[in-house]
């Protein structure tokens, strides 16, 4: 017969072997830095105590591989079973099975299908974490470990000097040299041609690497994460989903539409900035806000409008205004709305754990008292032992 699949979960720290996972909660999600996070309890040991010592944890040295699985078998029957127990007592029954749970004898009973059967090979997650924190538990005799993707890392970061005004292409180029991500296969060369502003050296001494690598590849209208891999990403938010998910046994649903909410049909695009004025005669430097106002759709359309107002200050200058190729042009500002309605209306589901779903697939689903929607996946949550997840999506619409 075959047995429900069993999701298990098993972590590899640096210098340590394999251990199963005793709890898990991982969490994905497209709009938040970390990408990935995850928090996990492994049984502890002098030796796990030791690798994650302050120091290791501080230095951002321990990386932990996380394997998350579903995997179907081929189970024996109760009367299968019962046959290999024949003679036995029901107290040395239980002496052979007390303390495991039904999760470990069907692990031990029960053998795998073959990996091949694309209808039977498993379901699964691997991710790797660099490890930001652990708990140690004295009473349970746990240790609870926390690990996120690298985002993480470049928040702590400053990379420190000043940049002049210059292709945004270029400036993603320095700092992901200054960071120490790989550029090889973000395609800056494909980049839209957008300068950006000047980065004075006050600037780059207090905002996190992470906030300037981000403003910058916004400027492009792309965004900088790391995936499951450890591997750079510089995507554009606005491209066709990427595979497909269908979820037909949802255990819950919320379909959620908040006019409360963010949602608009004009974008306004406000860029100040502080021009300064010397007067050849007399030698006094005057100062004036400079403005400039870049609306989508342009011309705005007569009528009543919700608007979306973004606005960007560009610091000092030395020109009595903002030069034209710092502003986006009226098209570039389209993506940010659609952004922004995209999420106005919001699917959260939770169903069965399929760790093979990532953000970014394009999802159906359905509940009893909910119509068929369908929309994209923005987050993604798994719990074990729990075997659940639990599905975010947006830009939900609802199928005829």
């Amino acid at each position: 017969m075959s047995a429900p699949a069993m999701l298990t979960a098993w972590a590899t720290l640096t210098g340590l072997p394999t251990a199963r996972c005793q709890s898990l909660e991982v969490d994905l999600d497209e709009g938040r830095a970390p990408f990935a996070a995850a928090r996990f309890a492994l049984a502890t040991s002098p030796a796990l105590t030791a690798a994650l010592s302050q120091a290791a944890i501080r230095a951002g040295t321990v990386a932990v591989d996380l394997l998350v699985r579903r995997q179907w078998f081929t189970a024996p029957t109760l009367l299968e079973v019962g046959q290999g127990w024949a003679g036995l007592t029901l107290a040395q029954v239980g002496v052979e099975v007390g303390g495991s749970t039904l999760a470990a004898l069907a692990d031990a009973w029960s053998t795998p299908w073959d990996t091949a059967d694309p209808w039977r090979a498993p379901q699964e997650m691997a991710a790797h974490l660099t490890v930001s924190a652990r708990d140690i538990a004295s009473l349970p005799g746990q240790v609870v470990v926390t690990a996120a993707s690298d985002e993480l890392r470049l928040r702590k970061e400053r990379v420190i000097g000043a940049r002049a005004a210059e292709p945004a292409s270029t400036r993603l180029g320095a700092l992901c040299a200054a960071v120490g991500i790989s550029t090889a296969a973000l395609n800056l060369a494909g980049l839209p041609v957008v300068t950006v502003p000047p980065l004075t050296l006050a600037d780059s001494a207090t905002t996190p690497a992470w906030d300037l690598l981000m403003t910058t590849a916004a400027a492009v209208q792309r965004r900088l994460w790391c995936d499951l891999a450890g591997a750079w990403q510089l995507t554009d938010p606005s491209v066709a989903p990427s595979g497909s998910v269908h979820v037909a046994r949802v255990a819950d649903a919320t379909d959620t539409e908040d006019a409360s909410g963010v949602f608009a049909d004009v974008v306004v695009f406000v860029a100040t900035a502080t021009s300064y004025t010397t007067n050849q005669s007399t030698g006094v430097v005057t100062s004036e806000k400079v403005t400039e106002i870049i609306t989508y759709p342009f011309p705005v359309p007569a009528g009543r409008h919700a608007y979306l107002t973004v606005t960007e200050d560009y610091g000092d200058i030395d020109v009595a205004g903002i030069p034209f190729d710092w502003l986006p042009t009226p098209a570039s500002l389209a993506p940010r709305l659609a952004k922004v309605n995209a999420t106005d209306r919001q699917l959260t589901a939770t169903a069965t754990a399929d760790p093979s779903v990532r953000p970014g697939m394009a999802l159906t689903t359905g509940a009893p008292s909910l119509p068929t929607l369908a929309g994209v996946v923005s987050a993604v949550s798994i719990r074990i032992p729990e075997d659940t997840m639990t599905l975010t999506a947006r830009a939900i619409t609802e199928v005829p």
